[in-house]
């Protein structure tokens, strides 16, 4: 029942959850009679979101004299409507039953919509604020494809909360949060002009925001220059524009849409979300984010003021760039950040990665150097700890002094480098050209695990991906003569910790495997010893697998090769035979086969006897494991001898005109697991 008095059906909508009324549901409502709830609706009071205006927009009637009840009591209004936050109204009970039956209606889509969706509060009173129930649907809508990760309907979701933001702009009702939320939708859709539709949406919010303001500041002057008898006149208030004579009512102008810096980060992480190599994106935030610092300067209004998700957004997306200037930008930002006193471990890991991707040869130690930054922060954060203790007795306005340090402690405190911050450091420079980027790698690494020993502190705690890292950046070494005995090195460190639980972070995965395969694959002879460097008999004997076996090199090693060829092509071998064994937990993938292939194409002499029998066993095990890619096809041309090669592929699967393989043709078995995801720890 409208608060007119006009009468609406109703009819039950059921959905796997149960049955619930809504009016006009039915698909056979009458023309008229849905007209009729149409114009119901659109007459109904709307609450104002914005602190120090109105509550009520529509007020009494003048012609009437009757006052419409607002169907939600008024603190609950203010109590949902006065946050952007919802989660903190997550408990209040009124807030679950909408949440219920607003879902209700859309997982089961159904033809029920919001505007003419009604319920009933803890009291049993009839609950119906479009507004409130539009923001909800939306809401629910983004939830329920985040939880259960539904990438391919987030385009239809995104559209379908436009709709909704269409139809409240059309009754008016339109608030902040329906701006916001809409905008959060397109952000984060995958839709290809997913940005340009988000920053449309936001200057629609700036347009109808400064014709608010104007409205106000009109009906302030009309007000103030008119007699109480004046403004019962209905002419001069409609001149005014705060009557309609439509619905035969005064209207009280208020602000219920302005944007903030909520809105306008929201935008700049939709162009940090869609950021590449192309610098468009980035240079589209940082305008953005410019002009909303243009906006708080000239204002001073604190909701326009750029935060740390406003410029984290924007490091974020020159990171993505992967260029020198990029990271640059990105630097020139995190000073202004630093300077604010706003910047945090996430914007510091954000220049780190960035340094990290834009291949500089000079990436390891910028990166390295912002992370000694940040200790020398967090150094700082101690002693003024230190000092405030000793001199706060002596302040004479100690209360003044305890807010100035608090503002300074927690700019600097919250930069303490965690497990993130030091496994990108670790990451440039392993992607760095310098000559000393692994042992930089494994420096850090060593003071990491030294850290976590003294401290037990899990922020810091190396976990699989650290460990990984270095290997990795031992394979990317080109300077060292043994660097797969020093990628096995850690590989032993890693199962070590882990088997002892002294870190139960650091499990050996089928990556880390797989890294250490590739710094044996591309060790190509040998180069000028160092003290780093492993000799073959540290290697020989000491090896224990995940099976906890002792495998010895000495069978694989092989004498006319240099000693670092010769080491290396026997720690294939011996990792290769424990990951295929049926009591291993390390289950190989493509990548496995691959590598090991393009160890035998680097390693092994076209005279070795058992070059043939290995590479015929290995790519064998691959077609039996499923896990035949292009890439393993590759490396099988490149390591096996001609004969050897048509022999494994299949004729039909060959182009005769230039004999390579067409991947395409291979038998469907042969690559029946290669899409499976994998943990890259258990088979079972």
């Amino acid at each position: 029942m409208s608060s007119t008095g006009t009468s609406t059906s109703t009819s039950s909508c059921t959905t796997r959850e149960g049955t619930f009324q809504t009016a006009g549901c039915s698909s056979t409502l009458p023309i008229l009679q849905f007209i009729a709830v149409a114009i119901a609706i659109a007459i109904q009071p709307a609450s104002i979101y914005v602190e120090g205006f109105s509550s009520n927009v529509r007020t009494k009637s003048p012609s009437t004299g009757l006052h419409r009840r607002p169907l939600i009591p008024t603190q609950d209004v203010s109590s949902f409507n006065h946050r952007s936050d919802w989660n903190k109204n997550k408990n209040s009970k009124e807030l679950q039953v909408l949440y219920q039956n607003v879902s209700q209606v859309w997982l089961k889509n159904s033809f029920c919509d919001v505007f003419d969706f009604e319920t009933t509060n803890e009291n049993g009173e009839t609950v119906k604020d479009i507004t409130y129930l539009a923001n909800l649907q939306i809401k629910q809508l983004m939830e329920h494809n985040r939880s259960n990760n539904r990438s391919s309907a987030d385009k239809d979701s995104a559209f379908r909360a436009e709709r909704i933001l269409i139809r409240l702009e059309e009754l008016n009702r339109a608030d902040t949060i329906t701006y916001n939320l809409v905008i959060n939708a397109f952000s984060k859709s995958t839709l290809p002009d997913s940005t340009l539709r988000a920053e449309k949406i936001l200057n629609r919010m700036e347009i109808l925001y400064q014709k608010q303001i104007d409205a106000v500041k009109q009906y302030s002057q009309c007000v103030g220059n008119a007699s109480e008898l004046q403004l019962e006149n209905q002419d001069l208030l409609e001149e005014c524009g705060i009557f309609d004579a439509r619905y035969d009512e005064k209207i009280v102008p208020s602000i219920t849409v302005k944007p903030n810096v909520r809105t306008y980060s929201t935008v700049i992480d939709a162009y940090s979300r869609k950021a590449s190599d192309n610098t468009d994106g980035a240079e589209a935030a940082q305008a953005l984010l410019e002009h909303l610092r243009t906006l708080y300067e000239s204002t001073g209004d604190e909701e326009l003021k750029p935060n740390v998700i406003s410029y984290n957004s924007v490091i974020n997306a020159w990171a993505k760039t992967g260029t020198v200037y990029g990271v640059e930008t990105a630097m020139k930002l995190l000073i202004t950040m630093e300077n604010d006193g706003i910047a945090d471990v996430i914007s510091y890991n954000a220049v780190i990665h960035a340094w990290a991707r834009c291949g500089s040869k000079h990436s390891g130690e910028k990166a390295e150097s912002i992370l000694l930054r940040m200790k020398d922060r967090v150094v700082m954060a101690d002693q003024m700890d230190e000092d405030f203790k000793e001199d706060r007795d002596g302040q004479s306005n100690e209360k003044m002094h305890v807010v100035q340090f608090d503002r300074m402690f927690s700019s600097l405190g919250s930069v303490k480098p965690n497990i993130r911050t030091y496994s990108s450091v670790i990451d440039a420079w392993s992607r760095s050209s310098c000559p000393t980027a692994a042992r930089r790698a494994q420096a850090i690494l060593n003071e990491m695990e030294w850290a976590f020993e003294e401290t037990g502190d899990r922020s810091i705690q190396p976990n699989t991906v650290t460990y990984s890292t270095v290997i990795n950046a031992y394979a990317r070494s080109r300077d060292m003569e043994n660097k797969a005995s020093a990628a096995l090195q850690v590989l032993k460190r890693m199962q070590q910790v882990y088997k002892s639980r002294k870190n139960d972070q650091a499990m050996p995965s089928v990556v880390t495997y797989n890294s250490v395969l590739n710094a044996c694959a591309t060790t190509y002879g040998v180069r000028s010893r160092d003290h780093n460097s492993y000799s073959v008999n540290e290697e020989k004997n000491i090896y224990h697998g995940a099976t906890g076996a002792v495998a010895s090199l000495d069978d694989e090693l092989d004498t006319d090769k240099s000693a670092s060829q010769s080491l290396a092509l026997g720690i294939v071998k011996v990792l290769y035979k424990e990951m295929t064994s049926p009591e291993s937990d390390i289950e190989p993938d493509h990548f496995t086969y691959g590598t090991v292939l393009k160890a035998c194409a680097n390693l092994m002499s076209p005279g070795d006897a058992d070059a043939i029998p290995f590479i015929r066993e290995v790519f064998q095990q691959c077609c039996d494991d499923g896990q035949v890619s292009f890439g393993v096809c590759f490396q099988l041309r490149q390591a096996a001898p001609v004969d050897l090669y048509r022999d494994l592929i299949p004729q039909f699967a060959i182009d005769m005109s230039n004999g390579h393989f067409v991947i395409d043709r291979m038998p469907t078995g042969w690559s029946s697991h290669l899409k499976e995801r994998r943990n890259g720890h258990s088979k079972r």
